[in-house]
């Protein structure tokens, strides 16, 4: 088993929101950027908390909306929202797209 040291500048742990804006500022600055992530990118907001709950929160005010569309000239009939699909409604945050190449283009793996 060979073992290999890196030295860094930086080491972020966990990828929410502040981390992929900081280890782009790092990277730019010519600084050695690690970064530890256990589960998904992006950290709990983006996978679990914020961007699924206003997406659900989206889709429960057009159904609300939906099922009052007779007062506004229209009948949307038993509309609903099957889980499934309001899932693969969810987006990923814009924040990680936009810095991902940033960063990956700066970082090394270690394996």
């Amino acid at each position: 088993m060979t073992t290999t040291t890196k030295h860094f500048d930086a080491i972020i742990i966990g990828t929410g929101q502040a981390a992929p804006p900081l280890a782009a500022l790092f990277a730019g600055a010519g600084r050695a950027v690690a970064i530890i992530e256990r589960h998904k990118f992006g950290g709990t907001c983006v996978n679990m908390g914020c961007t699924p709950t206003k997406t659900f929160g989206a889709s429960a005010y057009a159904i609300h909306v939906a099922r009052r569309g007779l007062e506004y000239g229209f009948d949307a009939g038993g509309a609903e929202v099957p889980y499934p699909v309001a899932r693969r409604a969810i987006h990923i945050h814009p924040t990680v797209p936009e810095y991902l190449p940033i960063i990956l283009d700066k970082l090394e793996p270690l394996a």
